[in-house]
């Protein structure tokens, strides 16, 4: 937690919020003070959104794409 935190400058209290919520859903497990992610079908399927998200505001795609 100390990890994310420190990478995103969000409140350790609003980190220790998100990660009871993914670890209660099945995204990862705590052991102690660590978290885990989980590899499963659902959680990959998030990060393959989170890492389109990603790209769509990274590339700059060309003006005949059509796409939003």
């Amino acid at each position: 937690m100390t990890t994310v935190v420190a990478a995103t400058g969000t409140s350790k209290a609003l980190v220790s919020r998100y990660m009871r919520l993914l670890s209660r859903n099945g995204f990862c497990t705590q052991r102690g003070r660590v978290y885990a992610w989980n590899e499963n079908a659902r959680s990959l399927a998030v990060k393959r959104l989170l890492n389109i998200d990603l790209l769509m505001t990274a590339v700059v795609l060309p003006e005949w794409h059509g796409g939003g």
